[in-house]
């Protein structure tokens, strides 16, 4: 096996470094394992940290930070095959963490993406720990996870402690102060789920579960003050939620789905709208248009 363990720090005003005022440039590279790769680049932001830790085979990292201040960048594989990248552009007070609790055991062959671009953004990606939260010793396969944000005071979450399974992610928010925050969560355990969850305007709240198998779940949220919820277990069923909110007052959908076959759709347009939905048997249709 071969260790290799590149450690960086870039102080402005060192030999060859180009001075900013009060840049404080920190860069750390560990790699343990073969075919291993990793690439860092930062610029001429204030109070940057890049860490990319490697314990496995045949992985990728990349972190580039470009006009970021006070930015933290960490990304952990532990297994192989895994390719794993972090994007943060202009704005402030950005932080991004693609498997920050892993350090045994996470799943082979998956791929997580963050970008983000703006104010105020955080993002976690978790991939082949329980619910994201607590490592185990065995994790997730051939996930891929795909996080997008701009705009200001966006906050996201994806866990795939389950295998092939697909997230995408996106936010924009439009707040003016965190209060106003957009909040997203995608949590997918079993096997071959898709969800994907925009939100887009401020104050707006979605999270998509899935257990079991093959399930389905898209939320779409535009304007201000919107709830969505989307609970998937057993096999194969269906979800598609659009709230629409250009009003005062919140916007509330909630879908729950147990058993094989079920398919949802909830289209909400305007405001103090509230939508339920509960499918516990089988090959069950549902529809509900608010407006």
């Amino acid at each position: 096996m071969r260790v290799n363990i590149i450690s960086c720090v870039l102080i402005a005003g060192c030999a060859g470094i180009v001075p900013f005022a009060m840049a404080d440039q920190t860069a750390v590279l560990s790699q343990s394992g073969d075919g291993n790769a990793s690439a860092i680049t930062q610029t001429d932001s204030n109070g940057v940290l890049a860490e990319s830790y490697i314990w496995g085979d045949q992985n990728v990292t990349s972190i580039t930070q470009h006009n970021v201040t006070d930015s933290g960048a960490s990304i952990y594989q532990t297994a192989n095959f895994n390719r794993a990248s972090i994007r943060q552009f202009d704005g402030s007070n950005q932080s991004a963490y693609i498997n920050p609790l892993n350090t045994v055991g996470a799943g082979e062959s998956n791929v997580a993406e963050i970008t983000q671009s703006g104010n105020d953004q955080f993002m976690t990606i978790t991939q082949g720990s329980t619910g994201g939260m607590i490592p185990e010793d065995t994790g997730g396969s051939g996930n891929r996870a795909t996080a997008t944000q701009s705009g200001s005071f966006n906050t996201g979450t994806i866990g795939q402690p389950g295998s092939d399974n697909v997230a995408v992610l996106t936010q924009s928010g439009d707040g003016g102060s965190a209060a106003e925050t957009n909040t997203a969560l995608i949590n997918q355990d079993g096997t071959g789920h898709y969800a994907s969850l925009k939100q887009s305007g401020n104050l707006l709240e979605a999270t998509i579960m899935q257990t079991g198998t093959d399930h389905e779940a898209c939320s779409d949220q535009q304007g201000s003050d919107g709830l969505s919820w989307i609970s998937q277990t057993g096999s194969g069923n269906i979800a598609y939620v659009t709230q629409i909110n250009g009003g005062e007052g919140q916007n509330r959908s909630t879908v729950s789905q147990s058993s094989m076959g079920n398919i949802a759709t909830v289209f909400q347009d305007g405001s103090n709208l509230i939508s339920t939905v509960s499918q516990s048997g089988n090959d069950n249709a549902a529809s509900v248009t608010q407006n």
